[in-house]
């Protein structure tokens, strides 16, 4: 949770306001380094108190030690935000790769040296510091004092976009916490289990997109047509990619979970196709959120998950009274519908896109997958005798001709437009 809110949103909000003078620059940094420290110092703070929650001494000293990861993250964030600004991913990927590969060889070292609980800590801490060497080869950063008259946008915008990430952080993570504690550890292994599959493809994008189209959006500036076409061609390839793939997950999981998990996880099934029911529609918001912050619309965001947060932990714990696992599943498909459409019913203010063109641009890859969900189904209905491993490679099989050929076969101008932009990327 740190991690949404470790510079208060500083650097995420310079993305997006393209705030590139270098004096203003260094104020933003030095600003979100102070927060940083600030938030250290509360860990360090509550460390001992931890320890007594938990009744574990050793916590204090872990916690401790992790609050440098915090400054670290810190000293950071603004210069990947400079190289986001700049549109230089390939570097960002150098950060990350070189942040990711130092961390793992930390933590091999430090368990091969019996280091215990303490190699995961420090694994994490010196990443940190190898992807603050290699941003701070990219991007210099001064240091200013921060004046409110000439970074007061950023900060603002800043703290709009934190309070919609920690909103939602703590929303979507209350399921969790309250379906452990009105259903129990076992009802909670089996959620956490269907959650973790049907979240899978979804999470991947949403954090690449994360650090890839906010600051492609926001380099395109006050054009509002380019930004239009841009994002209906990107949400078309999104649904495009993720939708076959969550509808094959709700169609194979029967066979291929208790194949694969064993026969003991088959009751997270019909939560598991729930959720990824949900994760289908979800995926459809992720560009339209994106589309808001890049535009100075963070405040609808934020106040979309504000009115989440005070809705969905009442309603998680009704769910989870009555039904359990499945209750609580059956609880995010009611709300997801608002959840997707509210950001999209504010695109028309935007970009000039009602709701009703938004889906319209989403026929080819829907009436694609409704082919390929049909064409499962009966070949499933043949194939019932079959052994699960040979019924699920020719399921999946069957499903990706029926998918590419519906999609290529009658909407092939649509893949075209999708390819134009790859091409002229």
């Amino acid at each position: 949770m740190l991690g949404l809110i470790v510079d208060a949103g500083f650097a995420r909000a310079l993305v997006v306001t393209r705030e590139t003078d270098e004096r203003r620059v260094a104020q933003v940094h030095t600003a979100a380094v102070a927060v940083s420290w600030m938030l250290a110092l509360l860990m360090c703070l509550a460390a001992y108190p931890l320890s007594l929650v938990f009744r574990e001494p050793r916590i204090t000293a872990v916690v401790t030690f992790l609050s440098l990861s915090v400054v670290l993250n810190g000293v950071t964030t603004v210069r990947v935000a400079v190289l986001q600004q700049r549109l230089e991913y390939r570097r960002i990927a150098q950060v990350e790769f070189a942040k990711t590969i130092a961390q793992a060889i930390a933590v091999v070292i430090c368990v091969l040296n019996g280091l215990a609980y303490w190699s995961l800590s420090i694994g994490m801490v010196l990443g940190q510091a190898v992807g603050f060497l290699v941003a701070r080869h990219f991007v210099r950063l001064g240091w200013m004092r921060p004046r409110m008259s000439e970074i007061g946008a950023v900060v603002r915008y800043g703290w709009a976009l934190m309070a919609s990430a920690l909103a939602w952080y703590l929303y979507s993570s209350g399921d969790f916490a309250i379906l452990g504690r009105v259903a129990g550890l076992s009802a909670l292994g089996y959620y956490q289990f269907a959650w973790n599959i049907a979240q899978l493809p979804g999470e991947k994008l949403a954090n690449v997109l994360q650090s890839v189209v906010l600051p492609f959006f926001g380099s395109i500036g006050e054009d509002r047509r380019a930004l239009r076409h841009y994002f209906l061609v990107l949400s078309e390839l999104l649904v495009a990619v993720v939708l076959p793939i969550l509808a094959g997950f709700a169609l194979l999981c029967p066979i291929a979970v208790p194949l694969i998990f064993g026969a003991r996880w088959a009751a997270a099934i019909p939560a598991m196709q729930i959720l990824v029911v949900c994760a289908a529609m979800s995926s459809v918001s992720l560009l339209s959120q994106h589309v808001l912050g890049s535009t100075g619309k963070a405040a609808i965001s934020a106040r979309l998950h504000l009115y989440a947060l005070a809705v969905l932990p009442p309603s998680f714990y009704l769910g989870a009274k009555l039904g359990g696992p499945i209750g609580v599943a059956i609880t995010w498909l009611i709300y997801q519908p608002l959840l997707v459409g509210y950001p999209l019913f504010h695109l028309k203010a935007v970009i000039d896109l009602t709701v009703g063109q938004y889906l319209a641009n989403l026929v080819a890859p829907a009436v694609s997958v409704l082919a390929m969900v049909a064409a499962v189904l009966l070949t499933q209905r043949m194939t019932g005798g079959m052994a699960a491993v040979p019924q699920m490679a020719v399921l999946a099989t069957i499903g990706a001709i029926v998918y590419c050929a519906m999609y290529l076969g009658l909407f092939r101008p649509r893949v075209e437009r999708i390819l134009d932009v790859w091409r002229n990327r």
